[in-house]
């Protein structure tokens, strides 16, 4: 356990810090339990089960998710949930310095944290974020084990595909085999649940993950990116992928609204009522995997009326009112009641009239 931790002066003023500020107290107590943790190392990497944060933080089970969740979406950390892995890009750099030199002692402390953390997809980004800064050139790695899963899920999930990559459309045959993607890549909040799981072939499924690590490091707000420019088609083999990723968000948009039609008029509803109109497409997906029943569905109706008119929600014009899908996932309607402010005022009477 370390004696210590150190936290900079910026995080109270500094662009993340005023996202997790605004995000509500739950998002900042848990940036600052990451940094200062006592299961933290220095560079940032490390085993945190949630039941820990909550625990440790006394927000809960339920406040530790929503101040985590907040805190993944400002892009202060990264958290796998298979693994029950955080990651905070920039620990290190506060924990330990902007640089080292190769003879620099602490440089030897940070490869031996590397690797006690075994290789993942965390230390992967570790090594690329701090590969200049910390001079990590000259140290060998083992590469990256990718993620396995069952031969029964794999058909499942290329069925599902239509036993074609969703990338290039080639179908599986032949020589041609593939691979399991998560549609959003877990270093960005995804899952390993079923439907965030899509069939890519091997060049796909690169191209996709240099995309994934370059939204990454655009999230976190890192700098010197190696992944300058992805995002405006520098990496041209990158690009069709988007586009044909993009076709198939709207297919299954398309797909979510004519299923079931009770299931849209449900969200039809919750569209109407609720006041930020903003990623429908997500904000549908997220709906029909709530599987929201007709009572349950009317709570949040009340909540999002409720809330409507908090100071929270209406504050600089509604910019503190979460995205639809986040609503949703989060189960915001759960979390307790906005306190109400104090209408008329309140007599003062002094406990000590008339003792003397």
């Amino acid at each position: 356990m370390r004696d210590y931790g150190k936290i900079a002066p910026s995080f109270w003023t500094g662009e993340t810090g005023k996202l997790l500020k605004a995000a509500g107290p739950e998002a900042v107590i848990v940036a600052m339990y990451l940094m200062t943790s006592p299961h933290a190392n220095m560079i940032g990497l490390y085993y945190l089960p949630k039941l820990y944060i909550a625990h440790e933080t006394g927000l809960g089970v339920d406040g530790a998710a929503k101040g985590l969740s907040a805190c993944v979406e400002a892009g202060f950390c990264a958290y796998d949930e298979d693994a029950e892995t955080i990651f905070v890009p920039r620990m290190a750099s506060y924990q330990v310095a902007e640089s080292l030199s190769v003879k620099d002692n602490r440089r030897i402390a940070v490869l031996r944290e590397l690797d006690s953390v075994g290789s993942s997809e965390f230390a992967d980004m570790f090594r690329q974020i701090y590969a200049t800064p910390f001079c990590l050139e000259a140290h060998r790695y083992p590469s990256v084990p990718h993620h396995r899963f069952s031969p029964s899920l794999v058909r499942q999930v290329v069925e599902a595909c239509g036993g074609v990559c969703k990338g290039c459309k080639t179908p599986f045959s032949g020589g041609l085999k593939p691979t399991i993607d998560h549609v959003v890549a877990k270093i960005n909040g995804g899952t390993r649940d079923r439907a965030n799981l899509q069939a890519l072939c091997g060049p796909c499924n690169s191209r996709k993950a240099v995309l994934d690590r370059a939204l990454f490091w655009e999230r976190c707000g890192l700098e010197a990116t190696p992944y300058e420019g992805v995002s405006k088609g520098s990496f041209e083999s990158a690009e069709p992928l988007r586009s044909q990723e993009q076709e198939q968000e709207q297919e299954q948009d398309k797909t979510l609204l004519s299923e079931s039609d009770d299931s849209n008029d449900d969200f039809e509803q919750f569209w109407t009522a609720y006041p930020k109109k903003q990623a429908k497409q997500d904000a549908a997906k997220a709906f029909r995997s709530a599987k929201l029943k007709p009572e349950q569905l009317q709570t949040v109706l009340q909540d999002i009326k409720r809330r409507g008119s908090s100071p929270d929600w209406q504050k600089d014009g509604g910019k503190f009112i979460p995205l639809p899908a986040t609503y949703i996932r989060g189960k915001r309607w759960e979390d307790a009641p906005l306190a109400q402010p104090m209408t008329g005022a309140v007599e003062y009477r002094n406990p000590f009239a008339g003792a003397i």
